[in-house]
């Protein structure tokens, strides 16, 4: 077949059934999330150069359920950004995208509650943010500690207000 003006091979790897993650302990989980790709996520028209407690929360809450077929309560997802080593990243689209996409790479460490682990290991097999379609937003979800998740309560939102079913940061 052709792409374009140039011949194109495609081919594709075995078949991979993908498996909902399994979270079965309660509690605080600080685990770290690891790109494999830049991550792409957009905030009020513009693309984020760094991660953010809300930004990772909103690409968490707002469209990736609707991409998992779920409904939940935003309320019950609990986030709090820990650290992070990234670096913004300029990525050229060329004609398909027109232009260049910003993202950011690197490792983010968090503290998250059972639901938002979840949300994260389905983002492990799925992606992160948007522009998952062209390859960005792979990331790998691994535990900080060998052990169980650290004792404690979920993380709390004090941070974060909702208004009209929109998230908004104080």
């Amino acid at each position: 077949s052709r792409f374009g003006n140039a011949a194109t091979t495609v081919t594709f790897g075995p078949y991979v059934r993908l498996h909902a993650p399994r979270v079965t302990a309660t509690g605080r989980h600080r685990i770290r999330l690891d790109t494999i790709t830049p991550v792409v996520i957009r905030s009020a028209g513009r693309s984020a150069r760094r991660p953010t407690k809300f930004l990772l929360w909103s690409a968490l809450t707002q469209a990736f359920p609707a991409r998992l077929g779920v409904e939940l309560d935003v309320h019950a997802v609990g986030l709090e950004l820990v650290a992070s080593r990234t670096e913004v990243v300029h990525m050229p689209m060329g004609k398909i995208g027109g232009g260049a996409v910003v993202g950011w790479s690197g490792s983010v460490t968090l503290d998250v509650n059972p639901l938002g682990r979840w949300l994260l290991e389905c983002a492990d097999r799925l992606g992160l943010g948007g522009k998952t379609a062209f390859g960005f937003g792979r990331v790998r979800v691994t535990d900080v500690a060998a052990e169980d998740p650290v004792d404690g309560e979920p993380p709390a939102f004090e941070d974060i207000d909702v208004v009209s079913g929109v998230a908004a940061e104080k």
